[in-house]
């Protein structure tokens, strides 16, 4: 049996930026040990990223670099020569820092195809002037570098345009050094598998042809795990759509309508609360990370751009069933909650009135069932909902988001109206479209790939 192609990527960065942080989100399991603190990670640890048949990226987990001038100064006096750093004895215990960067520039002159290496973009580049030392010494071990910028607060003051800038800000301050390839925003918590699946391609030209080859099977991989989770919530969200279309419920003799409203939103409840579930499962979200997505589905609402009085509040929490606990000032703060039924209220607050007959059609005299327009809406509100589970799905393990995803809910919004038609003239064609759950899944699927160009390209 053939040996597996070897692809080795040494994560590498001053002590205390958040290496083992990116290396659990890359890996979506939890590894070492997180902390506030210098030097926690004292060994390298090794991890396999992507793993095919015939090939495997490992990835390593350095300790941090210290104060790197002792290695400089023994560099200049070896006259570049970087060899003795494989067999140098630091004393652990004693000298901690210099022991980490011994132990860091050691993996990546022994084991490095690729290094990864990490810093604070909330610093300015000019700013940063251990970069500038640390690239010295990555220039002396001779191993093709990427810089990633981590600590990108994207969800509030960046846009596209923004990063792009930032890209080239670095790229321009520290470019001279010849290790350096390339430079991406590549932030622990804030991005989404394609801008992954930017970092592989960009190692690709980087690599040696047999180990190229090799990336190129495992990028394939990458992206068929992908599609595979996005084809399985777009089936899921299609069949949210689909039951929906189809409620029926009898509006008997002098029955208030809104006892059978009632009873289609509590219908509909349970098919977006099995949605979010199945959401949960795709993307791995686990526990902290379960919870910060609950809380970021709170935006979700913010993209209806309406606002509440006092009033219409009232009326609709008036309306909702009793188990709303809370709704009316969630959705007074613009937001939403998970379960309950909170999520499906603040979903039926924003199709633009709170009355039971623009929710409901009566189809002859005695059914109802949802209206076209709440259908689009539905349809919106699975596709934001979707779009924050890609962008937290990381396996984050018990770490867990600071801040909520605003950004994610604006820009949905923004691509929405060239989106919009496409939906409700599916929705309107629903009766004569033998293929109506199949035309769903692509229309998900399609929107879902608009959004995300907007997000991250």
């Amino acid at each position: 049996m053939s040996k597996k192609t070897e692809i080795l990527i040494s994560i590498i960065s001053h002590t205390n930026i958040g290496k083992t942080t990116l290396a659990r989100t890359l890996l979506r399991k939890d590894i070492g040990e997180i902390n506030d603190a210098p030097h926690v990670t004292s060994e390298p640890e090794r991890h396999v990223y992507l793993e095919g048949k015939d090939d495997v990226i490992w990835l390593w987990d350095t300790p941090g670099f210290g104060h790197v001038g002792k290695l400089l100064t023994r560099l200049e006096r070896e006259n570049g020569k970087i060899g003795w750093i494989m067999n140098e004895v630091v004393d652990k215990l004693f000298n901690r820092a210099l022991y980490c960067s011994f132990s860091a520039a050691r993996n990546v002159r022994a084991r490095a195809d690729i290094v990864l290496y990490q810093v604070n973009a909330q610093e300015k580049p000019e700013d940063a002037g251990y970069i500038n030392d640390e690239l010295k010494l990555l220039d002396a071990l001779k191993k093709p570098v990427i810089m990633v910028l981590n600590r990108i607060d994207i969800t509030s003051q960046f846009s596209v345009i923004d990063l792009k800038n930032l890209e080239k800000a670095y790229f321009s301050q520290f470019g001279h050094y010849k290790c350096l390839e390339k430079i991406m925003v590549l932030d622990a918590f804030s991005r989404n598998w394609l801008q992954e699946l930017r970092l592989l391609n960009m190692i690709l030209p980087l690599l040696e042809p047999a180990k190229g080859n090799g990336l190129s099977r495992l990028i394939n991989i990458f992206q068929d795990q992908q599609n595979r989770v996005l084809e399985a919530c777009a089936q899921a969200a299609a069949q949210v759509v689909l039951h929906t279309s189809h409620q029926r419920f009898t509006l008997e003799d002098d029955q208030d309508p809104e006892q059978v409203f009632r009873k289609l939103e509590s219908e509909l409840q349970d098919q977006i609360d099995a949605y979010v579930k199945h959401l949960i499962e795709q993307w791995s979200i686990e526990s902290e990370g379960r919870a910060q997505f609950e809380a970021d589905i709170k935006q979700v609402s913010g993209l209806t751009g309406n606002t509440y009085s006092e009033k219409e509040v009232g009326f609709l929490a008036g309306f909702l069933s009793g188990v709303l606990s809370g709704l009316a000032a969630d959705i007074m703060a613009g937001g939403l909650s998970l379960g309950g039924g909170a999520l499906l209220g603040g979903l039926i607050g924003g199709l633009g009135g709170f009355s039971v007959k623009k929710l409901i059609d009566r189809l002859k005299k005695d059914d109802v069932s949802w209206k076209n327009d709440a259908l689009v809406e539905i349809f919106k509100r699975l596709l934001a909902i979707y779009i924050l589970a890609e962008h937290h799905g990381r396996g984050k393990g018990t770490l867990a988001l600071e801040e909520p995803a605003i950004f994610l809910s604006e820009a949905v919004n923004k691509i929405w109206p060239m989106l919009k038609s496409r939906v409700v003239n599916l929705i309107e064609d629903a009766q004569t479209n033998s293929r109506f759950e199949n035309s769903l899944i692509d229309l998900f699927k399609y929107c879902v790939g608009e959004i995300e160009k907007e997000l991250y390209s």
